[in-house]
């Protein structure tokens, strides 16, 4: 508010400022602001502790995370915690927790020399547990996977010398 009331004074030192002017700058620039209903736009409750749970998270995956850090993270009872999950996202938290892992370990797989340094760097410690989880989503195994993305070669400039036809 201060920089446009600067604003104002700069303009009225350089020229006038007529009432019309005024009244459009009010009428396009101001009221919107005051009557947007972006205030109302606000983030519910459970909303907020499913933002910070998921924050935790994912700036947490390779560390073991308990539900009661969770809990405490989001700044709520491991049970309110377990509600907001199944209630936002459909599943439990240690659900999401494996998921979540499994996903990034998929995502590390295109670009890791082994699959045993992909699940370390996923925070997986049991491998014959993880290629069982992973052939139930993926229905295939990890080194099928790392294979595939070992061969697959792709270079920016490649994206931009295709022909649209050819997409």
């Amino acid at each position: 508010m201060k920089e446009l009331e600067i604003g104002f004074a700069k303009k009225a030192q350089d020229e006038q400022v007529n009432t019309a002017e005024l009244e459009r700058i009010a009428r396009d620039i101001l009221m919107p602001c005051i009557f947007s209903d972006v205030g109302e736009n606000k983030c519910t409750t459970r909303q907020k502790i499913l933002g910070r749970a998921l924050d935790f998270i994912h700036h947490h995956s390779i560390e073991s995370i308990s539900l009661k850090q969770l809990a405490q993270a989001a700044s709520t009872s491991v049970r309110n915690v377990q509600i907001v999950f199944k209630q936002e996202l459909g599943v439990t938290p240690i659900a999401y927790i494996q998921q979540f892992r499994l996903h990034r370990f998929r995502h590390r797989l295109s670009y890791a020399k082994s699959v045993t340094e992909a699940a370390y760097a996923s925070g997986f410690k049991h491998l014959g547990r993880l290629t069982e989880r992973y052939a139930g989503v993926f229905n295939n195994t990890p080194s099928v996977h790392l294979t595939k993305g070992s061969m697959v070669q792709l270079n920016v400039g490649d994206l931009f010398e295709m022909n649209l036809g050819e997409v």
